[in-house]
């Protein structure tokens, strides 16, 4: 009779280790997949992010050869009339600002990327402008008919 019950608990044993190992499997399976989901999402974010900055640093090349083309192309006292002319310069103190903006192009949830430049009148100085603020936002957006309820509660 001895015999017959230690058969009968290696049988179980087996069982209940295959059972683990379908548990741990189906979690490892389940774990790779979400993680693929979120490195494509992440892969997409940091593409559009990159895209935006390139678009960027085009806008401040060309905004870097428009100042530098007045500089050269004017006196010191007309230099901030031409500044004016060709910019929308927003004046704080002593300091002038130009603020652009640069969005993707997406239908909804644009991203965007906000920069505020000081620029400076002194035509003896080397460089036109410097970046004040540069920040990265995103439209508002709200979920559509999002319905929370009871888990345990059967639907009708």
């Amino acid at each position: 009779m001895s015999v017959l019950n230690k058969k009968g608990a290696t049988s179980v044993l087996i069982i209940l280790l295959m059972v683990v190992l379908m548990v741990f499997g189906l979690t490892i399976l389940t774990t790779t997949l979400s993680n693929q989901s979120l490195s494509e999402k992440k892969q997409t974010w940091l593409s559009e992010y990159y895209d935006l900055e390139s678009y960027v640093a085009i806008e401040l090349a060309s905004i870097d050869q428009r100042l530098t083309d007045l500089k050269e192309a004017n006196q010191e006292e007309t230099l901030l009339q031409a500044y004016m002319d060709e910019f929308d310069l927003i004046k704080e103190g002593d300091a002038y600002y130009y603020y652009f903006r640069v969005s993707e192009d997406a239908e909804e949830n644009l991203k965007h990327i906000d920069v505020t430049l000081e620029i400076y009148l002194d035509k003896n100085q080397i460089k036109n402008y410097d970046i004040v603020d540069y920040s990265e936002t995103q439209d508002l957006f709200e979920y559509e008919d999002i319905k929370f309820g009871n888990p345990f509660i059967p639907k009708d």
